[in-house]
């Protein structure tokens, strides 16, 4: 018995570190949401630190956005990358966005095919449909519709979070 009470400690003390980023997180998400971008810039800067990939990835977002802080594209990446480094699969597909349009990086379809595919692997919708986009367009890749609608059906068929573009 005297053994359990020393090993709940670090338990304990882990757990609420952890509670911490996440109340972090989302209090970034309900300034975010009331419009207050520097506080969640602030927010999610802190969760990030502690490294959520959620908080790293919204930091790139807010980046890419130029929400609360001047845009940067290579800032966003880097933040994104973080977020990428911890399988966060919407930094892996916004970083295959910034590959097809050149966002602080040089435009290379490939590479975003890659990012791309290797977010819709695990299943993201938008992945999965950016895929079909450059099937769609023939970006990168030979121009084939009856791929690209496979790949949108995919994204449209995602159980309760179908990517509503690709439903279109």
């Amino acid at each position: 018995m005297r053994l359990f009470r020393f090993l709940w400690l670090p338990f304990l003390i882990l757990t609420l570190a952890g509670c911490d980023a996440d109340s972090d997180l989302q209090k970034g998400h309900q300034a975010y949401a009331a419009g207050n971008y520097q506080q969640a810039m602030e927010l999610y800067l802190k969760s990030a630190e502690k490294g959520s990939a959620e908080a790293q990835y919204q930091l790139g977002w807010l980046y890419e956005e130029g929400q609360g802080v001047e845009r940067d594209y290579t800032r966003a990446m880097e933040w994104y990358r973080k977020a990428a480094e911890q399988d966060y699969t919407d930094a892996w597909n916004q970083i295959g966005w910034f590959y097809q349009y050149g966002q602080g990086v040089e435009q290379d379809y490939a590479k975003a095919m890659e990012w791309y595919r290797k977010a819709a692997d695990r299943n993201n919708s938008s992945g999965q449909n950016n895929i079909g986009y450059l099937y769609q367009e023939g970006l990168g890749v030979k121009q084939d519709y009856a791929r690209a609608a496979e790949w949108f059906r995919k994204s449209a068929m995602q159980d309760n979070r179908g990517n509503a573009t690709a439903q279109y």
